[in-house]
């Protein structure tokens, strides 16, 4: 009798820590995605030729005629005009400077980290508009 109380009981807490890593998860999951739509609206809502939002809503990149503009979960960082602007590029993350020195820890702060499908295209914009890109 009493080892199946302790069975039952060893299950109850089991199935209670299952549970609770089950929300966790599901929070996390729901909570990038509804910062990626968050960055899609805001981002459609800009007057942009283009944009390319970051993986998991960590922001997005507006493309004007003239200047780019980079929002870190939705919120405006920096706008930098073609002339004045470099980018640094390692692997699927672009981070933007308006000077040719080398990146520091404080200067990450200005970049994006683009889905595949979205470097891809990033770069071609990049190519086509003859901006200086500069590989790590």
């Amino acid at each position: 009798m009493q080892d199946s109380r302790d069975f039952t009981l060893l299950l109850v807490v089991v199935l209670l820590i299952i549970l609770i890593v089950l929300i966790t998860a599901e929070w996390i999951w729901l909570n990038g995605y509804l910062k990626k739509r968050r960055s899609v609206e805001k981002a459609e809502r800009g007057r942009y030729i283009k944009y390319y939002v970051g993986r998991g809503g960590t922001g997005f990149v507006g493309i004007h005629k003239h200047s780019l503009t980079i929002f870190i979960d939705t919120k405006k960082v920096k706008k930098i005009p073609y002339e004045k602007l470099y980018i640094y590029r390692t692997r699927n993350r672009f981070d933007f400077k308006d000077s040719a020195e080398p990146l520091t820890m404080t200067d990450r702060t200005y970049g994006v980290i683009l889905s595949h499908a979205d470097t891809k295209s990033f770069k071609h914009f990049i190519k086509e508009n003859n901006l200086r890109l500069i590989q790590n």
